[in-house]
């Protein structure tokens, strides 16, 4: 691993444990074992050092949307696979979640969505307006509704842990099971009866 992308592992773990604004330039150059002046030139700033992690970081959860989503597959297929990917990945990061959304909350959206994930919006709509076999829908609203249902485990896992959650079975077990079930329960919401 070079010396860049240690700086930007690091820098992921520091942002994401401390946010934007308690992240110190000098702890990043510590952890990833480097100089100051080597973290300042390959990011000018703190800002652009933010600005790169949370892009990639975007990308990481919206890369998935746009490869699905632009697939030439059926629409049960797509939802399928698209939860159980984007379950995975929050699994390989689970606090990835909560800092995107608090960094969207505190600060303003550093980067612009790439413009293949409007594209991609637009298929889905497409896809739903021709397919009999489901209700014309909003495709913001069927993303929003599967984003959020894929996200909120990572989000209230203390709170589904206080409710029981793990006395039946493990939380891993739970996200797998969750990968088989939501999809047939976004699937029988916007099907036609």
């Amino acid at each position: 691993m070079d010396k860049k992308d240690k700086i930007l592992e690091v820098a992921r773990e520091v942002f994401q444990e401390k946010g934007k604004s308690g992240a110190r330039m000098q702890e990043i150059a510590d952890k990833a074992g480097v100089n100051k002046a080597l973290l300042h030139y390959y990011f000018t700033n703190k800002e652009g050092l933010f600005k790169e992690v949370f892009t990639e970081m975007i990308r990481k959860t919206l890369l998935p949307l746009k490869i699905n989503l632009l697939s030439g597959e059926d629409l049960e297929v797509k939802i399928k696979k698209f939860v159980a990917g984007y379950i995975d990945i929050m699994k390989e990061n689970p606090n990835m979640v909560s800092f995107i959304l608090g960094e969207l909350r505190m600060n303003k959206i550093p980067i612009d969505p790439p413009e293949d994930i409007k594209e991609s919006l637009n298929v889905l709509r497409v896809q739903l307006r021709d397919d009999d076999r489901f209700k014309t829908i909003d495709p913001f609203q069927i993303m929003s509704m599967i984003i959020g249902s894929c996200i909120f485990p990572f989000i209230g896992r203390p709170m589904l842990t206080r409710l029981g959650l793990e006395d039946e079975q493990t939380y891993e077990q739970f996200l797998e099971d969750r990968k088989e079930i939501l999809p047939d329960i976004i699937l029988d919401g916007i099907r036609n009866r």
